[in-house]
């Protein structure tokens, strides 16, 4: 992993959040974060009925054949992990390196 191309990539999406975050202030809509609402299988009922709220459509069970592709360790599949732990660990992201 290339630390300086993965920060850059970083910050070109916080850039485009915030533009978006700009252009949907007017607009009604629901916000759906996935390590918030989504990551975990517990929260998919719970995500699910929030949207149906906002949609004002009835509350149903909801299931899915969803499974996660990539392991939460990142030392499993970051050849480099030390190298980019070391380059994040003074940062906001360092969060993120668990």
């Amino acid at each position: 992993m290339d630390c300086d191309l993965l920060m850059a990539s970083i910050k070109y999406s916080e850039e485009i959040e915030t533009t978006e975050e700009t252009n949907l202030r007017t607009i009604p809509h629901l916000k759906i974060i996935y390590e918030d609402d989504i990551s975990e299988s517990s929260k998919h009922q719970e995500t699910a009925n929030k949207v149906f709220r906002f949609l004002g459509l009835k509350e149903h069970k909801v299931k899915t054949e969803y499974k996660k592709v990539l392991p939460q360790d990142l030392k499993n599949i970051l050849y480099n992990y030390d190298e980019v732990y070391n380059y994040f660990k003074e940062t906001k992201y360092s969060e993120f390196l668990k």
